[in-house]
């Protein structure tokens, strides 16, 4: 399940990528009323690296896959390094043409990004984003433990809401935490929700193993 951050095979997610594709059109979104470029620029890499990372996992199973088909050219060329780099290294790549390109013109407008409609018309994309990428779709026995910040901009926490509510709607015991009940300047991004939770995080995973 892309996004979530296993400790030792504990069912214990922070911030997960669970609805691939709401994640993808919740950040366009949010990008596109976003007036800051450079905000703009932080939340579409990120949106970006994942998609070349689904790509990069899907020529496994379909190898005629294009990433051009995906992405416009040439950003297909750096899409394509997700074959080889790891996540943090492959969205500096894919950020860093993006933040020369509003340098030099002052905006992000025209900017050669993913094809237009590529979640709908490639089946592979279709079909990973709609069925397979979709976790906690039958009942799981064991609590999971969700932490997600309201100042995430990779992971939407209205995507992790709807997660949480479909797995509790079929029997799944969520412990869902979030920093609702912060003021706005402690709210939790991408990193901070680790840092600001890694005590309780570490008496989730143990409450949940095997007494020693």
């Amino acid at each position: 399940m892309m996004g979530f951050r296993n400790i030792i095979l504990v069912p214990l997610a922070i911030a997960p990528a669970s609805n691939l594709a709401l994640v993808l059109a919740g950040g366009e979104q949010k990008a596109a009323q976003e007036p800051d470029v450079i905000k703009k620029v932080q939340t579409l890499a990120p949106l970006d690296t994942f998609t070349a990372l689904i790509a990069a996992g899907l020529k496994n199973t379909a190898p005629t896959l294009q990433y051009s088909e995906i992405f416009v050219p040439p950003t297909d060329l750096l899409a394509a390094q997700a074959e080889s780099l790891c996540y943090e290294t492959l969205g500096g790549s894919i950020a860093q043409p993006m933040l020369e390109h509003v340098t030099s013109v002052g905006k992000l407008d025209g900017y050669p990004r993913t094809q237009p409609n590529f979640m709908t018309t490639i089946p592979e994309v279709k079909d990973f984003l709609t069925n397979s990428s979709q976790p906690l779709k039958v009942k799981i026995s064991t609590p999971i433990f969700i932490y997600q910040g309201t100042a995430d901009p990779t992971v939407p926490k209205q995507v992790t809401d709807y997660l949480v509510q479909a797995a509790q709607g079929v029997g799944t015991k969520i412990h869902y935490v979030t920093d609702q009940d912060l003021p706005v300047e402690q709210k939790w991004d991408h990193g901070s929700v680790y840092v600001n939770n890694m005590d309780e995080i570490v008496k989730d995973v143990q409450s949940l193993m095997p007494i020693q």
